[in-house]
């Protein structure tokens, strides 16, 4: 240890275990309120939900049909329910099977990006800006209504910036059997949602292949009890220094006087906090550079370091 270094303590990082976020998407029936997230750990921070161009919030559903007709509401005793989204014109839903491709900038691949962007983005930062997330999964619930034809997909970037992030979907026909909580999967004679459309590589690019959720009317064909279908997807390489993530939620597929609901939606995993730091006698130039481990690292080291007592991000 050299001399000019009194002492150097390590704050060892620590997880906010069983960290969650969530917006319900739930509202009274005679007024749409979006709602705000429920938060159930310290240090996150949301944004309200917030909608491409091409879609628009359309009301509330209250109740779907179980298997003999009947209605159930979805909660209570049908005062709220769920908040409908449907496309917002017709240029949409006159591109109704069109398959969308994510991009480099998580937009839909099309020269009307702006006005054909069905999508809605759910964000989740830490409070403070030091702290970073360690994000596990997420899960979203869906429902297509009045439709049989609509798909969903999903997609994560990270602190705001749409180039830090997957640049393919989350669900695809490799995972569709394990994201799917209620075992349609790949199968299109399952029960519930199911992947619709071709499997191999060639998915991504044709107009009607990708993932549709059950339908609120369990009397239909091919469609579950309970009238939803609910995802989880790991979420894996996140960033080292990812402070916020937006989960983006796609609809496609769909007609402008149809609607979806996507409820539920959660962000789990936790925050990490006590970055290292190192106090000296005085801040030189060659004082050793630490990774978020503790562990000391070169000057060709890439990512997130401490000298000093400050954390900087080496590229």
């Amino acid at each position: 240890m050299k001399k000019s270094l009194l002492f150097a303590t390590l704050l060892a990082a620590s997880l906010t275990a069983n960290a969650q976020v969530e917006w319900t998407m739930v509202s009274a029936k005679d007024a749409v309120t979006v709602p705000d997230a429920i938060i159930t750990s310290v240090g996150i921070k949301t944004n309200a939900p917030v909608l491409g161009k091409g879609l628009s919030y359309n009301g509330v559903d209250v109740a779907h049909k179980d298997k003999t007709g009947n209605n159930v509401n979805w909660i209570g005793d049908g005062s709220t329910g769920y908040i409908k989204i449907q496309p917002t014109n017709a240029q949409v839903a006159g591109a109704d099977s069109k398959m969308v491709t994510p991009d480099a900038n998580r937009n839909l691949a099309s020269a009307a990006s702006d006005e054909e962007a069905m999508y809605i983005d759910f964000y989740a930062e830490t409070v403070n800006p030091k702290d970073f997330l360690d994000v596990k999964s997420i899960e979203f619930d869906a429902t297509k209504i009045g439709t049989d034809g609509a798909m969903v997909n999903a997609a994560v970037f990270y602190n705001e910036d749409p180039s830090l992030g997957a640049t393919t979907w989350l669900i695809t026909p490799e995972n569709a059997d394990a994201v799917d909580g209620e075992g349609g999967g790949k199968n299109p004679e399952g029960i519930g949602g199911h992947w619709n459309g071709v499997t191999d590589e060639t998915w991504a690019t044709t107009n009607d292949a990708g993932y549709r959720p059950d339908r609120n009317d369990g009397t239909k064909s091919l469609n579950g009890e309970n009238c939803v279908t609910h995802f989880t997807i790991p979420i894996t390489n996140v960033p080292e220094d990812a402070y916020g993530i937006t989960v983006r939620v796609y609809v496609y597929g769909i007609s402008k006087n149809k609607q979806m609901l996507i409820h539920n939606v959660k962000i789990n995993g936790g925050v990490v906090t006590g970055i290292s730091t190192v106090k000296g006698e005085a801040a030189a130039k060659d004082a050793p550079t630490y990774n978020l481990a503790g562990q000391k690292v070169s000057k060709d080291f890439k990512g997130v370091v401490i000298k000093n007592g400050k954390k900087s991000i080496l590229k």
